[in-house]
């Protein structure tokens, strides 16, 4: 990748993705670090997304609305995306954060969040928008779409990617009930831990009271 590049973004002024990159850490970047780009960041970041959740689903409530917004907003999501567009291996730190495995997953969302502000500066709304579109749609789509706006299956699912634990399983345990008022109980496995079951009236619905089960034990919720 282009040191003049970052997730997806060809930089006219490079020198607002170097600050983006730039934690306060580093020696002499007290003054002059990705903290201001940062707090643009999540307002750029917030805006867009409620923008696409605007138009992705009109029936959505503001309620649901936030909820999607929060599943696919959060630190452990945005640092698991700046991995992914490994950032991680570019991000400037002081000597206490050298390695990539040193540095925090709050690092890591808010170099994110100033990187997507640098695009904003170097290409405007819609450089900024394109580029959140592209990492962020299904994601959003995915949360904007579960019951409730949340998707629990997919942050679990994103939270063992991060935690290196493989995929999550689940279980059909039991069915009862006449079909037209069929309850359904699912467990989930992630690696060696089982979570408690999680009921519904379809498959689906228990699945994902057995994700939010476990996320509540993980401590996500």
């Amino acid at each position: 990748m282009s040191s003049t590049e970052a997730a997806g973004h060809a930089f006219s002024n490079p020198a607002l993705l170097e600050l983006a990159l730039t934690h306060s850490s580093l020696h002499g970047a007290a003054k002059c670090s990705n903290e201001r780009l940062e707090f643009l960041g999540d307002a750029v970041l917030s805006m867009c997304i409620s923008w696409m959740l605007h138009e992705l689903e009109p029936a959505l409530d503001e309620g649901s609305m936030t909820r999607a917004r929060a599943l696919v907003v959060n630190t452990k999501s945005l640092a698991a995306k700046a991995r992914a567009l490994g950032l991680d291996g570019r991000l400037k730190v002081g000597r206490m954060f050298e390695g990539s495995s040193a540095v925090t997953e709050a690092m890591l969302a808010d170099a994110l969040e100033a990187v997507l502000a640098a695009v904003f500066l170097d290409g405007g709304l819609s450089a900024a928008r394109a580029v959140i579109e592209h990492h962020f749609a299904t994601d959003l789509t995915h949360a904007a779409r579960a019951p409730d706006g949340s998707d629990w299956k997919s942050m679990l699912h994103r939270r063992s990617q991060v935690d290196g634990l493989g995929s999550v399983v689940y279980e059909l345990v039991s069915t009862a009930g006449p079909d037209h008022e069929r309850t359904f109980e699912v467990c989930v496995r992630r690696g060696e831990t089982a979570f408690p079951c999680g009921f519904g009236r379809s498959r689906k619905e228990a699945e994902q009271r057995a994700a939010h089960h476990a996320l509540q034990l993980l401590g996500e919720l």
